[in-house]
C-alpha cells in the first residue's frame, strides 16, 4: 500500500507539509497541463501569435496560484532570482544604450557601418521579448515547484503522453513520406528526417531527450506515480516499449547531439537511480532500468546504424557553428564586458559574420555564449550569484529516486545547449523548466525514499549489530544456566 506524502508529512513535523488544493489551484494547474499539451502542436511554439497565446495562459496560470491558499511557501528566492533579472533587463533598455551605446562598441570603419543595423539594435522589442519569454518558463517552473503529488501523477502523465505522441508522429510522419503536420502546416525541411511537430530535427531530439528520463522516473521509482496500480512487471514494460519509440525517434532524427544528449541523461538518471535505492532489500531491481535503457539504445542503433554512422562522419560545410563562434570573438571586449542586450544577437552578429557564410544566423547555436554575450560578463556573474542562492535557499532535502529524472533532463540539455539554441525553442523550453520545477519540489520526496545519512546508516547499522551480539550472549549463559 502506497502512503500519500500528506500521511507522511504529518507524522514527520520537520518536513515539508503538503498543502490543501483549492478550486484557483486546481484551475492554475488545469491550465498548466493543456498548455504543455497543446504547445508543441503548433510548431513548437514557434508560429504566428503562439507566444501571445501561452502569456495569456501562464498569466492566468499565474493569477489563479497566487489567489490559492496553496502557494509556495518558499516563494521569496524565486522572486528574487525573477526581480535581479528583470533588473539587468531593465539596464539593457534605459541605462547601458545610453551610457555606452552601440555605436561605441564599434570604433573601426569596418564595423561603425551599423546603418539599419543600429536602429534595430538600438529598438528594446527583442529585449522585452526575452523578458517575456523568461517570465513565462519562470511562472511554469514556480508553478511546478509546489504540485501536491496527485498532481504530478498528472503531469508525468502528460509527458508521458506528449512525448509519446511527438515519438509515434514523427516515425510513422517519416515512414509515410507525409508533408502536412496535422494539417496545420507544410514540412519544408528535414523531409528525410523525424522531427514530429517541430520545425528543427535538433529541437524535436532534444524535447525527447528532456521527456525521457523524467518518465522513466516516474516509472521506475520505488514510489511510481505512472501507473501506480499496476504491477511492476507492466510498468518495466511500459518503459522499455517507451524507450524504444523514443530512442528510435531520436535516431531516425539523425540529430548527433541530441542523440547524444539523451543517451547522457539517460546515464545520469541511472547513475542516481541507482545509488538513491541502494538501501532497499531489493536493490537487485535498481539494475532493471540500465538493461531497459541499454536494450533500447541498442536496438534503436541497429535500426538506424547506417543513417547514424554517416551522420556522425559527415563533415560540417562552410556554415558550420565553428565558424560562427569563432567570428563571435570579433566583436569588441566592450560588448563582451557589458553586453550588447538580450535578444540583439542576430542583428549585432550580422556585423562580424564571414562573407562566405552565406546562411543568416539568428541564434549563435550555443546557448552559454550567447547568454554571456547578451547580457555580457558583469550581469552573467551577478545572475550566478543569485541563481547560486535561489537553488541553496529552495533545494529540497531528501533522495533523489523521484528527482533523478528531472537532473537527467537538465544533464541532457546542459550538454545540447552547448551546440544548439533548444531554450529558445517554446516547446523545449518549457520541458526543460518544468524539470526545473520538479527538481524543486519537496512533495517529490517520497516516504521511502527518504534515507538517512550515509554515517547515520552506518550507526544504525552497528547498533543493530551490537544488539544482536549481546542477545547472542545472553542467549548462550541462559543455555549454561538450564544445563546446571
Amino acid at each position: 500500500m502506497i502512503e500519500s506524502s500528506d500521511t507522511y508529512a504529518s507524522a514527520n513535523p520537520g518536513l515539508p507539509q503538503s498543502t490543501p488544493v483549492d478550486s484557483f489551484s486546481t484551475v492554475s494547474f488545469l491550465l498548466l497541463l493543456v498548455t504543455l499539451a497543446w504547445l508543441p502542436i503548433v510548431k513548437a511554439g514557434m508560429m504566428p501569435g503562439a507566444l501571445s497565446i501561452l502569456s495569456i495562459f501562464m498569466a492566468a496560470v499565474l493569477v489563479f496560484a497566487a489567489f490559492s491558499s496553496s502557494e509556495s511557501r518558499n516563494g521569496q528566492p524565486w522572486l528574487i532570482v525573477w526581480s535581479v533579472f528583470s533588473l539587468c533587463v531593465l539596464m539593457h533598455i534605459f541605462v547601458i544604450p545610453k551610457m555606452f551605446g552601440m555605436q561605441r562598441f564599434f570604433v573601426n570603419q569596418e564595423l561603425g557601418q551599423l546603418g539599419d543595423v543600429g536602429n534595430t539594435a538600438s529598438s528594446s522589442l527583442p529585449t522585452l521579448k526575452v523578458w517575456i519569454f523568461f517570465t513565462i518558463m519562470w511562472v511554469t517552473a514556480w508553478r511546478v515547484s509546489f504540485l501536491t503529488e496527485f498532481q504530478i501523477s498528472w503531469l508525468l502523465k502528460v509527458v508521458f503522453l506528449v512525448s509519446l505522441f511527438q515519438g509515434v508522429f514523427g516515425l510513422s510522419h517519416l515512414f509515410s513520406d507525409g508533408v502536412s503536420v496535422l494539417g496545420l502546416w507544410d514540412k519544408q525541411y528535414y523531409l528525410d528526417d523525424a522531427t514530429g511537430t517541430f520545425v528543427n530535427r535538433n529541437h524535436f531530439a532534444g524535447m525527447l531527450a528532456i521527456c525521457w528520463p523524467i518518465v522513466l522516473s516516474g516509472l521506475l521509482a520505488s514510489r511510481p506515480l505512472l501507473f501506480r496500480k499496476q504491477a511492476a512487471a507492466v510498468r518495466y514494460g511500459i518503459a522499455t516499449l517507451y524507450s524504444l519509440i523514443v530512442f528510435l525517434a531520436l535516431v531516425t532524427s539523425h540529430s548527433r547531439m541530441g542523440i547524444a544528449a539523451a543517451c547522457f541523461g539517460f546515464l545520469v538518471w541511472s547513475v542516481l537511480y541507482v545509488r538513491s535505492r541502494r538501501y532497499e532489500q531489493s536493490g537487485d531491481n535498481r539494475w532493471i532500468p540500465w538493461a531497459i535503457g541499454l536494450f533500447s539504445i541498442l536496438f534503436a542503433l541497429w535500426f538506424g546504424v547506417q543513417d547514424i554512422v554517416s551522420r556522425f562522419t559527415e563533415l560540417e560545410n562552410g556554415n558550420s557553428r565553428i565558424w560562427v563562434w569563432t567570428a563571435i570573438f570579433d566583436l569588441p571586449s566592450l560588448a563582451w564586458i557589458v553586453g550588447i542586450g538580450p535578444g540583439l544577437f542576430e542583428d549585432v552578429f550580422h556585423l562580424v559574420q564571414p562573407s562566405h557564410q552565406s546562411v543568416r544566423f539568428i541564434y549563435a547555436h550555443n546557448d552559454y555564449l550567447e547568454f554571456a554575450l547578451e547580457f555580457g560578463l558583469l550581469q552573467l556573474i551577478v545572475l550566478a550569484l543569485v541563481f547560486s542562492f535561489w537553488i541553496r535557499r529552495s533545494f529540497p532535502a531528501g533522495n533523489l529516486t523521484l528527482r533523478a529524472g528531472a537532473i537527467g533532463s537538465l544533464a541532457a540539455v546542459a550538454l545540447h545547449s552547448i551546440v544548439d539554441f533548444n531554450l529558445q525553442i517554446p516547446a523545449s523550453a518549457i520541458f526543460f523548466w518544468v524539470a526545473v520545477g520538479l527538481l524543486m519540489n519537496p512533495n517529490l520526496v517520497a516516504q521511502n525514499d527518504r534515507q538517512p545519512p550515509r554515517s547515520t546508516h552506518r550507526k544504525v547499522k552497528r547498533k543493530k549489530q551490537s544488539r544482536s551480539a549481546r542477545w547472542t550472549k545472553q542467549q548462550w549463559i541462559s543455555f549454561f544456566r538450564s544445563d546446571g
